[in-house]
């Protein structure tokens, strides 16, 4: 869908000036030496690598000053004593990734049986596990986690270090701000926009967004009859929404029991800085809220932090609770 593309290097270019080369290395996109005008109409080289290292990307620049670029896609020069400072700085990091954690006894995945994404369109049990842990580090009222942050379920067996680092491999710091009822309910409508009722396609995942909103100490409900009146801006960022809305039936986790959450009161929330603070995935809906702690504290140590304080993964994780549900 058109409104959820990001925004792109060819927009990057198209709204600067002073750059001469861009070399993107995040996209999935393969590019080789296009040329695009930029906002003074002067013409930017573009090169775009695809994803998971399949290219590298190489700027030349010529004695004259003539700049081009191209994809690197194999490579066979080595150096033996850079591949014996790399082995040396990998069996260190080995020794503690392979610590074990804890073992469980069922699955946390991020997927349905057939293999289709479910953690971009649907409540999971490994998401809901990630925001419990980060929700009981800040003893904040709310967790909420974009669902892209959801990279790996886990699966039965032993835990280890290596296990949760898949989990989530971004190191994001943990936050905690305080927000206004409302602005909860903005993110959770920010988040539903592409959510469909169904979760596949002839064999395809759909519905999928990576902004979608995991939460504790919260659920909702998405009517997917309702079409999103989310409005984005030219840099996606959202501006407004319609009077129709998507989400409904929002409740906050209070003394154990879920109650309505008042869009006038403050909630205390805690998650990565990506959506608090930094208007992640083009989620807007926190501006203005007051930051109350900072952390260095990872998803990762958040994690390992839960399993040890439950000795062990919670049993509460075999299941969904329905925190998330979509009509």
């Amino acid at each position: 869908i058109e409104s959820y593309r990001p925004f792109d290097s060819i927009s990057l270019i198209a709204n600067t000036s002073g750059i001469d080369v861009v070399l993107d290395g995040h996209s999935h996109s393969i590019i080789i030496g296009d040329v695009y005008p930029n906002k003074e109409g002067k013409d930017v080289v573009l090169s775009s690598v695809g994803t998971k290292m399949e290219n590298l990307g190489e700027l030349i620049i010529d004695k004259d000053g003539k700049i081009s670029t191209t994809l690197i896609s194999t490579y066979d020069k080595q150096d033996q004593g850079i591949l014996d400072v790399i082995k040396k700085e990998k069996d260190k990091l080995s020794v503690i990734l392979s610590k074990e954690v804890c073992e469980v006894d069922f699955d946390l995945p991020m997927n349905d049986k057939d293999g289709i994404r479910l953690s971009r369109s649907r409540e999971t049990t490994i998401g809901n596990f990630m925001t419990d842990a980060v929700r009981n580090h800040f003893e904040s009222d709310i967790a909420i986690i974009n669902a892209g942050s959801i990279r790996k379920g886990i699966d039965a067996g032993k835990v280890t270090y290596e296990t949760l680092v898949d989990v989530n491999p971004f190191g994001d710091p943990m936050i905690m701000i305080k927000a206004k009822g409302q602005m909860i309910l903005d993110a959770l409508e920010f988040g539903a926009q592409a959510t469909e009722a169904i979760t596949s396609l002839d064999g395809n995942a759909v519905g999928e967004y990576g902004g979608m909103v995991v939460a504790s100490g919260l659920k909702y409900t998405i009517n997917t009859n309702i079409k999103s009146t989310i409005t984005l801006d030219q840099n996606n960022l959202m501006t407004s929404i319609g009077e129709n809305r998507r989400v409904s039936d929002v409740q906050v986790l209070q003394n154990g029991e879920y109650v309505d959450l008042d869009p006038e009161a403050y909630y205390t929330v805690s998650g990565c800085d990506y959506i608090l603070t930094q208007n992640g995935d083009g989620n807007t809906a926190f501006d203005g809220a007051e930051l109350v702690e900072t952390s260095t504290y990872t998803f990762t140590d958040v994690m390992v932090e839960h399993i040890t304080e439950n000795n062990g993964i919670p049993e509460q994780y075999r299941n969904l609770e329905g925190r998330i549900i979509v009509r």
